[in-house]
This record gives C-alpha cells, structure tokens and sequence, in this order.
C-alpha cells in the first residue's frame, strides 16, 4: 500500500470514530476510556470494510463520500429505528 492509501484510511477510521464520538457526545454519554475505545474500534471495522469495498468497485470521490455518509446513517440510525419498531412494546397502563 502506498503513504496516501495508508493516510486516507487512516483519516477515514479517524472520521469515523470522532463522527461516533460526537453522536454519543449529543446522546448524552460520558467520554471515559471505554466509548472511545468502542468508537476507535467502529472506526477500524467500517473503515475497513469501505476500504475493502472502494478497492473493489471504481467510484469517483464525491460518490465515495456519500457512500461513507449512507453507511454512517444506516449504522447509527436506521439499525436503532428498526431495532426499536420490532423491540416488544410496553403496555403499561
């Protein structure tokens, strides 16, 4: 691999982890050693796997980042929105 590939990915697990450290920041959830190291281990497996995926398919870099953007989106949110419509609701009352 060559210096930009190894700093592109780099900056990319970087985004990542730091774009779900702010989420949780906004989440209300404290930044002890624990969540970052979750956030920087989301960052090593999505990067990889975008990493992995861009090597495979010939995209321009606007469509790379929107890409990353989707991926992004359906991992932090859409995952929560159908996890909670199938979760068991609560009847009380």
């Amino acid at each position: 691999m060559s210096r930009a590939k190894i700093a592109r990915y780099l900056a990319l697990i970087a985004f990542i982890a730091i774009t779900d450290m702010l989420y949780g920041v906004i989440a209300g959830k404290v930044l002890d050693a624990s969540f970052i190291l979750l956030s920087f281990m989301t960052g090593v497996m999505l990067g990889s796997l975008l990493t992995w995926l861009l090597t495979r398919i010939e995209v321009k870099p606007l469509h790379a980042l929107i890409l990353t953007w989707i991926n992004l989106y359906v991992v932090t949110f859409l995952s929560n929105i159908v996890e909670a419509y199938f979760s068991p609701r609560s009847s009380a009352g």
